[in-house]
Parts: C-alpha cells; structure tokens; sequence
C-alpha cells in the first residue's frame, strides 16, 4: 500500500492537481507514523531493561565491541578467505544497472510524452502486481533450480531488461511498449530481489546474522547509488537510448561475477552435504 501511495498516488494527484498538492499529500501520509509514535507509551519495563543494558555495556565494552562489532567481519573473512573480496565486489555490482536506470525511469516517462496518470496507472500500479509475481517465481524458481542457476539467471535479467527501455525509447509513447516494459522490468526486480535475499542469507553465519546482513545490504546499495548519482550526466551526454544501452553494459560484470559464485555456491553446498 506504501508503494501504491507513494507512487501512483503521487502521480495521480500530480496529474489532477498539482505536484505542490501531491507532495504535501505525501507529508500528510508520513505524519500519521509520526503521530502513532508519540501517542505510543512505552511497554512496561523497558526504561529498566535499557538502564540495565547499558551499566552491563559499560562494564563489558571491550568483550561486547569483539563479540558484536569485529567478530561478523573476522568470521566473515575467515570463513571465505580471500574470496570474501569477489563475494563483496558481486554484492556490489549486482543491481548496479538497476539502480543507474531507475533514478532517471520516470523522467525518461515524461519526456517521451507519457502522462502522468498513464505513468501511475502502468509503471506503479499494473507494475506492483508483476512485481509480486516476480517475487512469486524468484521463490519458486530456487527451490526447484537451486539458488546457484537462479543467481546467474538474475544478473542476465537485470542486465537485458534495460534493453526494453531502449525499445521504449525508439518506439516512444507507445503505451502496449511500455506495459512490455515495465512488465519485463518489475518481474525482474521481484524474481531478483527474492533471489538475492536468499543468496545473501546463505552467506550469513547464523550467530552475526543481522551485522552480517547489515554490511551485504549496505555493499549491494553504496556502489550502485553511487554510480546513478551520474546517470543525468551520462544521458544528457549520449541520449536516452545510448543511456540504456550504457545501463544494460553496467550489468556484464556483475553476470560474469555471477558464474564464479553460481560455481562456488554448489560446491560450498555439496561440500556441506
């Protein structure tokens, strides 16, 4: 429902009223967690189990900050050796064509000549249903093909269905175009996202498995972020379909990336049986 509200809710409002409308809509929807918090109470005992954690905390720094601080990052390393770097640099590249092209997906939209209320109705509201099947099928696919060929399976798709924006970008505002799409790209995003949790809770230990979680999430999104930080630059510099083209090119070496930890997964996993 978040995602419905914040987005083709949005564009809607925008559509029949006014972007300075559609964002106070927005603040008004955020204020109702705000209020919920405040006229929260506490639950009972807390304030006493906090001030006990924190005289423990105190006595026991050093042993608490090697426990669960350094110990997820030792264990970590210890048990991939120096392969940990190529699950790190996987980690980081594997939606990095995702995140360039999203951040610019709704400008490209409107500039092809889309409305905003046909944006909302196709890309938000049609796409979140093919998101949820994609999520559906992620799922399903691993437990019968194992998470190794689904892993190379979700950096192939990522990478291709930039291609379809290209299409969309030479076709223009084609609207059976664009819900191929935004068909193709959201159940990419469902099939890899459910993929990836599940490849990254593999490579957890399950005694740091919420600081080791922590660092692969962060990885996956710093480097990717980063990149789309310049993706205006780019399309301004080769046009929207040089700018797909280019985001399709990002996702190479996360796919043969792909294939050495597809390789070392099964192994690791018939290793273990």
């Amino acid at each position: 429902m978040a995602i419905a509200v914040g987005t083709a809710g949005a564009l809607y409002i925008a559509e029949f009223g006014s972007w300075s409308v559609a964002y106070r809509s927005m603040a008004a929807c955020m204020a109702i967690g705000i209020v919920t918090t405040l006229v929260c109470h506490e639950p009972a005992g807390s304030a006493r189990t906090a001030e006990k954690f924190t005289g423990t905390l105190r006595q026991h720094t050093g042993r608490w900050l090697s426990a669960s601080v350094a110990g997820p990052f030792m264990d970590f390393f210890n048990r991939f050796g120096r392969y940990a770097i190529v699950l790190l640099a996987f980690i980081a590249l594997f939606r990095v064509s995702d995140y360039v092209l999203g951040i610019l997906a709704n400008p490209f939209y409107l500039d092809i000549g889309f409305s905003k209320a046909e944006i909302a109705s196709v890309a938000k509201i049609y796409g979140l249903w093919i998101s949820l099947v994609g999520t559906a099928a992620g799922a399903a696919a691993v437990l019968k093909f194992g998470l190794g060929r689904c892993v190379v399976l979700a950096t192939v798709l990522i990478a291709s269905t930039n291609l379809f924006f290209a299409l969309l970008a030479l076709t223009g505002a084609n609207l059976a175009m664009l819900t191929v799409t935004i068909s193709a790209d959201n159940f990419t995003m469902g099939f890899a996202g459910t993929v990836f949790i599940a490849y990254l809770s593999s490579l957890t230990n399950i005694a740091f498995t919420a600081t080791q979680y922590a660092l692969f999430s962060s990885a996956s999104t710093f480097f990717g972020k980063l990149t789309a930080g310049y993706s205006g630059n780019v399309q301004e510099s080769l046009g929207w379909l040089g700018f797909f083209l280019y985001a399709a090119l990002l996702g190479v070496p996360a796919i043969l990336l792909s294939l050495v930890v597809a390789r070392n997964h099964t192994a690791r996993t018939e290793g273990d049986s």
